[in-house]
């Protein structure tokens, strides 16, 4: 167990009706799974220890980081600095520090729900 809750996003509907079967066959009960936009209004389901995104962010989001409780982090992936490509990092709130780990091949995020992937 490596959390106490775990609050997912998902903007596929078809995926988090998944997850969610999944999740329920495990036995899982401390995580959920919302059909949503993430990036739309994460405020709105209070303060995170972390945040993760799978996918580019073209910079650290505010509102993202506004989400975070003191010393929180958002890793996602961000333009690398050499203009070329994306890095996998690690933004640390409220500062917002940047930790750059790696290379990543992650797309950029995209907005909005839908039905299927």
């Amino acid at each position: 167990r490596l959390a106490r809750d775990v609050v997912s996003f998902e903007r596929f509907h078809s995926l988090s009706v998944e997850a969610r079967t999944r999740l329920e066959q495990l036995g899982v009960a401390n995580a959920v799974v919302h059909c949503a936009d993430g990036l739309a209004e994460p405020e709105r389901f209070g303060r995170f220890d972390r945040i993760l995104v799978h996918a580019k962010l073209p910079a650290p989001d505010a509102r993202l980081l506004g989400s975070l409780a003191p010393n929180g982090r958002l890793v996602c992936a961000l333009p690398a600095k050499t203009g070329q490509g994306a890095d996998l990092c690690i933004v640390v709130a409220p500062q917002g520090d940047i930790w750059r780990l790696n290379s990543s091949r992650l797309g950029a995020a995209l907005i909005g729900v839908a039905a299927v992937l």
